[in-house]
């Protein structure tokens, strides 16, 4: 998850990038270690906080977070996901395991590291390489992108260039996701095989020093609801990413070369977004969810942004999202479609409703 606005000057040379350097306090923690404040106190990044007042507010605003997502996570509101998830896991993870606590199960086996910018290049306590937190992304604006697309230039719509943005967040996976990473390529195969297998193979890394900062510089946005909001965001990568990918693709020859890619980096980024508000939402804390969509979405990347246009229709488009992940179903002129609309300078809600739907009716049901 990235944060288009820059706010403050940084340069790619500036960065640390020493491979050999480790943390020896970039702990891992879970969603569940919420009980105490040593998971959180003894992270180097707050070392940067001089400030003592600062510093216990901070460990305050991360325990309460993990707490609202403890909770989150745990009720039934991704229940719709369960069968899903079961289904693509080995039997082996459900052996003490009610079905109902699948979800939670999955979502709180993750590793997730507390970095900042200083770190990049080195590693975790666990000897984990912490990524760079330079963006590569579309470097297209929305009418250019819309062009492209229209015209089927989607060589020149894919491209990927250094933009100026702040890097939030990361879900990385030893072997690459194939829509992860800014659109790194890797046909690799799922390697989440049970609950298990998630913390050696999966992590989420958190820039704590930009959330700090991205929160300080846009009016009504608390570093707690940032922090809650771009967590729930990349958890919700990982609950897209037990489907076997080698499948994907779309109905037609050579698409993944021009339309897959382009297709599957929007949507993966929109639904992790439209998910992570509609959590947010379900807490029922009107500071939590608004200030984050008024001041923080909408300042997003066209991909991010599309999340709120699907507030309410987004248990249709993960389903259809997810079994597209699972075979060549979707046709490439509707996929096209749905690029074109989120481009518009004034996306509808009830154009994508249509679309899918038309996506609904050509998938086969399982």
């Amino acid at each position: 998850m990235s944060f288009t606005r820059k706010i403050g000057k940084k340069n790619g040379k500036d960065l640390i990038n020493i491979s050999d350097k480790v943390f020896d306090n970039v702990y891992p923690t879970i969603i569940s270690e919420i009980s105490s404040n040593v998971s959180v106190e003894k992270q180097e990044v707050l070392e940067k906080f001089d400030d003592k007042d600062k510093k216990n507010k901070l460990v305050c605003n991360f325990i309460s977070a993990y707490k609202t997502i403890n909770d989150i996570i745990k009720g039934k509101i991704l229940s719709c996901f369960e069968d899903a998830i079961s289904g693509k896991l080995e039997s082996k993870a459900f052996t003490n395991i009610d079905k109902s606590q699948c979800i939670y199960e999955l979502l709180n086996s993750v590793n997730i590291y507390f970095v900042n910018s200083e770190m990049c290049g080195g590693k975790t306590f666990d000897k984990r390489e912490i990524p760079s937190d330079i963006v590569w992304s579309i470097n297209l604006d929305k009418k250019e992108l819309h062009n492209k697309i229209e015209n089927e230039e989607f060589d020149k719509a894919n491209e990927r260039g250094e933009v100026e943005a702040v890097l939030l967040g990361c879900y990385k996976r030893d072997t690459e996701r194939y829509f992860a990473g800014e659109g790194l390529k890797s046909m690799n195969g799922s390697v989440i095989n049970s609950f298990d297998d998630v913390s050696k193979h999966c992590s989420i890394f958190l820039w704590i020093d930009h959330i700090y900062e991205t929160s300080n510089n846009y009016y009504n946005i608390s570093f707690e609801a940032l922090l809650t909001f771009v967590l729930l965001h990349e958890l919700m990568h990982l609950l897209m990413d037990v489907f076997d990918e080698t499948k994907f693709g779309i109905k037609g020859e050579e698409n993944l070369k021009c339309l897959g890619q382009l297709y599957g980096y929007f949507r993966e980024e929109s639904l992790a977004n439209a998910l992570a508000l509609h959590l947010c939402d379900s807490t029922g804390n009107e500071a939590l969810v608004y200030s984050i969509l008024d001041h923080f979405v909408q300042n997003q990347t066209i991909p991010y942004q599309t999340g709120w246009l699907y507030k309410n229709l987004f248990e249709k488009a993960v389903k259809n999202w997810m079994k597209c992940k699972t075979g060549k179903y979707l046709t490439k002129q509707l996929a096209k479609e749905w690029l074109l609309e989120i481009t518009e300078e004034k996306p509808d809600s009830n154009n994508l409703r249509r679309i899918e739907d038309e996506i609904e009716e050509i998938l086969p049901d399982k």
